[in-house]
């Protein structure tokens, strides 16, 4: 009967330990900041605060972004079962998509034997934050006001792109600036010349009558090869407008067409 009583004694003192186990997360920050700013799928270095109570014990995270409609993340940490506060350094891969997300991260662990290093079964404690992340479409300036290792220095990549297509306007105004270049009229074929020369002469016109035309425009036919057989075969002088200088004129006219 005493062993009976002194059984029931250590399991009822045992109890309360038992119950009063529990894992309570805290805060999130990343690089001391409560907020992250970041690219595409970016990692940045975040810090998740849990207060462990009854010898409760945290094994694993997971972290979710609410509405993304991709699976969560799992993150094996290293085992902590001692009560207290306890801190844990995780890479966490931001969203694929812009906007401003809450993310939800749960611990996972076994009390006493065994290990959930997968996040698998139920979680021990949950909680979400709130308008923590934000996701532009270029890089990342870390957290919010933070100094952190995930701050960058860089321009984001999307002021590259605004600088190179003012650069590429720039070009296209310049080009737009310059004068138009002065047509260069298309040269009257010489044959054609011929049309001019001859203005004004008729059949039986000399270069009395005209002035000294006529030679002008049949020297002009025979230099360009068009023959007037009177002169250039039976050496008849120049001077003389008869039907062959304008039959002569009137295949000059023809190749100018």
């Amino acid at each position: 009967m005493f062993k009976r009583i002194i059984v029931g004694a250590i399991v009822a003192l045992a109890l309360p330990l038992v119950a009063g186990a529990a894992t309570d997360v805290k805060n999130l920050t990343f690089n001391g900041s409560p907020n992250v700013t970041g690219g595409r799928g970016e990692s940045v270095t975040s810090r998740l605060s849990v207060e462990l109570t009854g010898d409760s014990d945290v094994e694993s995270v997971s972290y979710d972004y609410l509405g993304d409609d991709l699976d969560r993340e799992c993150v094996d940490v290293e085992d902590q079962i001692q009560n207290g506060w306890r801190t844990f350094d995780l890479d966490v891969n931001l969203p694929q998509d812009t906007g401003t997300w809450d993310i939800l991260v749960k611990t996972y662990g076994v009390d006493g034997a065994g290990t959930n290093q997968d996040c698998q079964d139920g979680s021990t404690d949950s909680m979400t934050f709130f308008d923590r992340v934000t996701v532009t479409s270029g890089g990342s300036n870390g957290g919010n006001g933070g100094t952190g290792g995930n701050g960058g220095s860089n321009q984001p990549s999307y002021i590259d792109e605004l600088l190179a297509l003012i650069a590429d306007l720039r070009k296209q105004l310049a080009d737009l600036m310059k004068p138009a270049p002065t047509p260069v009229p298309t040269p009257t074929p010489v044959v054609c010349q011929a049309q001019t020369l001859a203005s004004g002469l008729y059949i039986g016109a000399t270069d009395v009558s005209t002035g000294g035309k006529v030679t002008i425009a049949q020297m002009y036919l025979v230099n360009h090869g068009f023959v007037i057989p009177a002169i250039q075969y039976s050496g008849a002088a120049y001077g003389y407008w008869g039907a062959q200088s304008a039959a002569a004129l009137s295949q000059a006219l023809a190749s100018c067409n």
